[in-house]
């Protein structure tokens, strides 16, 4: 089923999408060197130099990020990981195509996950610029276009304590649902009763995935209603360590949610990516959890938005043996694809996810293999609308395997 990123979705999740004019040209993984300049897609991430690699940035920097979305659209920035040099490491955030618009925000030392800030226009330029010394491992920032209606509405803010609920209504084409205290790093409160209520426009559904999610499993519970209220169906009660990945969607174009918790044991809590999905898709049976991690999963992905992993990912369990799956992932004409990595552990040189650029393996370009660990953000991209992976295991070492996101991207019209 379909998965954005807010998103979350997305929630944790993207690497840096490249412009249509570098389609050809793989992000950077020098830290010397900064990445593409241009962003047009509906979403993707902007990174610093070497973070896709997992190298700190270098010296000397003055990274440029020119972010165009369509107009009647804003843009919407939310923090995947973010730390640099406090004093001298700065990410400048401007409100439109140049720096001689007005500043948004200047991000600099450590920026807690899930931290957003948005445009007021359809453009935003992000600069990022380091001093001589004192380097780090640097950023991961997503990037979604937004509706204008959104303004109506004020951003949700921070809460003052983790035992404070966030605001409960959420009207975004997309978006994240935190525990209290989770943007802050900081373990949620006791006694909670927090509710979240979503609604995206008639004839679309609401698609929720787990970016992370770990709570008391006996006593702090997220209740997922199919509908307006706690009175609407029950769809699914998650608690304890739910897996990255995991999915649930509703049937209408409303969704519930409530969050409760006991008098102790507090954890992390919860990041969930929430989107909206068109209704055409439930025609589609939506992939189920295999009965066991041997089996493959479904092999075909035609949504805008997705997400592929392996067997026994959504369990928990590690893949099996002498597996050789195959996914397939086709969007509409005149679009690409883009794979970005949320989580990636095989067995290094022998478990393996292949990624060939068309329909098939036997006539398509193989355009990467991953294997052993892939650092999340990592993305690779095709130059037309489908795109082959095939995972291949031996007969032992088995490891979690990945999930990894697919999303269709729009070259820039010339």
């Amino acid at each position: 089923m379909m998965a954005v990123v807010s998103l979350l979705l997305l929630l944790a999740f993207c690497a840096a999408t490249l412009s249509s004019a570098q389609v050809t040209t793989p992000p950077t993984s020098n830290p010397q060197l900064c990445p593409p300049s241009n962003y047009t897609g509906l979403y993707g991430t902007i990174a610093s130099p070497g973070f896709s690699t997992g190298q700190y940035y270098g010296n000397n920097l003055r990274c440029q990020y020119l972010i165009t979305v369509p107009a009647g659209y804003m843009v919407l920035l939310t923090t995947n990981a973010f730390r640099t040099e406090q004093c001298c490491d700065k990410l400048y955030i401007y409100d439109g195509p140049d720096a001689t618009s007005p500043l948004l925000a200047t991000w600099s030392g450590t920026v807690p996950a899930g931290t957003q800030l948005q445009s007021t226009g359809s453009a935003i330029l992000a600069t990022f610029v380091t001093d001589g010394s004192k380097n780090d491992i640097g950023f991961s920032v997503l990037y979604s276009q937004s509706q204008t209606i959104l303004l109506t509405t004020p951003p949700p803010t921070l809460p003052p304590s983790p035992s404070a609920c966030l605001p409960s209504n959420y009207s975004g084409p997309y978006g994240v649902l935190l525990s209290p205290g989770f943007s802050t790093s900081q373990n949620y409160g006791n006694y909670l009763n927090c509710i979240y209520q979503i609604t995206v426009p008639v004839g679309y559904t609401i698609l929720l995935t787990v970016n992370s999610f770990i709570t008391e499993v006996c006593c702090d519970k997220l209740s997922i209603y199919d509908g307006t209220s706690i009175n609407s169906p029950l769809l699914a009660v998650w608690s304890g360590t739910v897996a990255a990945g995991q999915q649930k969607e509703s049937t209408g174009n409303t969704l519930t949610a409530r969050f409760v918790t006991d008098g102790s044991n507090n954890f992390a809590g919860f990041s969930i990516i929430y989107s909206q999905s068109k209704t055409e898709l439930l025609t589609t049976p939506a992939p189920t959890p295999p009965p066991s991690p041997n089996q493959c999963l479904p092999s075909n992905y035609t949504g805008p938005y997705g997400a592929i992993l392996s067997p026994g990912f959504t369990t928990g369990q590690n893949y099996g043996n002498n597996l050789n799956c195959k996914y397939f992932i086709t969007v509409q004409a005149n679009y690409m694809i883009l794979l970005t990595v949320n989580s990636f552990l095989t067995e290094q040189g022998y478990d393996k996810l292949s990624i060939y650029n068309g329909p098939n393996v036997d006539s398509s370009t193989l355009l990467t293999t991953w294997s052993g660990r892939v650092r999340s953000g990592t993305s690779v991209q095709s130059s037309g609308n489908t795109l082959t992976a095939v995972f291949f295991t031996d007969g032992s070492n088995n490891f979690a395997g990945f999930s990894v996101l697919y999303s269709l991207y729009s070259p820039t019209k010339k």
